[in-house]
């Protein structure tokens, strides 16, 4: 994965299943190491995916053993958050 890469994050509850409440959908902002990445995420309370992001002053560690590359916005949306929020 490297910055810009669209992921769905799966926690354990969700057991793999991606309509599960529990699955998140963003992007990486860069990976750590081998096994972190730092993400951003889609607020689940906007009017539809990708209007706005869960938080705008930093980004989230997560293990990417729990992520999946999956495209869940347009590129172009990615591409303006991380322009505009992850510099």
């Amino acid at each position: 994965m490297e910055a810009g890469t669209q992921i769905a994050y799966f926690p354990h509850q969700a057991y793999g299943a991606i309509d599960h409440p529990a699955v998140e959908f963003g992007f990486v902002v860069r990976m750590y190491d081998d096994d972190h990445a730092l993400c951003r995420f889609w607020r689940k309370d906007a009017r539809y995916l990708g209007e706005r992001l869960r938080t705008t002053s930093s980004s989230e560690m997560v293990e990417t053993r729990y992520l999946r590359v999956i495209d869940s916005v347009p590129q172009f949306m990615v591409d303006n958050a991380m322009e505009e929020f992850c510099r």
